[in-house]
């Protein structure tokens, strides 16, 4: 439950934020966003020079939204891929809904339910009968 519950907090509180965190070495860097509904994750190259280490922030979107509206990149039911190349940065783009990790997440919980629930012993209900009553064949006159 735990899971689930986290990513529908993420996802209401992506609606009005953008919040990350990223990983740069010298040209390289590696993130994660979350923004608008959805989990980005980024990779690439770039000829800046990037501060090396590890950086967290969280900062208001000046307009809200539950969905991608406009952006950089197609997205399909909030999942997204881009690739951007030029002579001097490398960028890629995954995009997942935070809609998608709940359905996720939910189905492993389905799983692991069904998988640890106490099996039934014997018959459902304890008033059954296990053998069908006979009935008289001639009745009392």
């Amino acid at each position: 439950m735990v899971p689930i519950l986290l990513c529908l907090g993420a996802w209401g509180w992506s609606r009005s934020h953008r919040t990350g965190i990223e990983y740069g070495h010298h040209d390289r860097f590696a993130g994660c966003v979350s923004v608008w509904g959805t989990v980005d994750v980024q990779w690439g190259t770039t000829y800046r020079p990037l501060p090396d280490g590890l950086w967290c922030y969280a900062s208001p979107e000046p307009i809200s939204h539950f969905w991608p509206v406009d952006s950089m990149f197609d997205s399909i039911l909030g999942f997204a891929y881009s690739h951007t190349s030029t002579r001097l940065d490398t960028y890629y783009l995954l995009g997942v809904p935070w809609w998608f990790l709940i359905l996720v997440f939910s189905a492993i919980l389905y799983l692991v339910w069904r998988k640890t629930r106490p099996r039934r012993t014997g018959r459902a209900f304890p008033v059954e009968l296990t053998a069908p009553r006979s009935e008289p064949t001639d009745a009392p006159s």
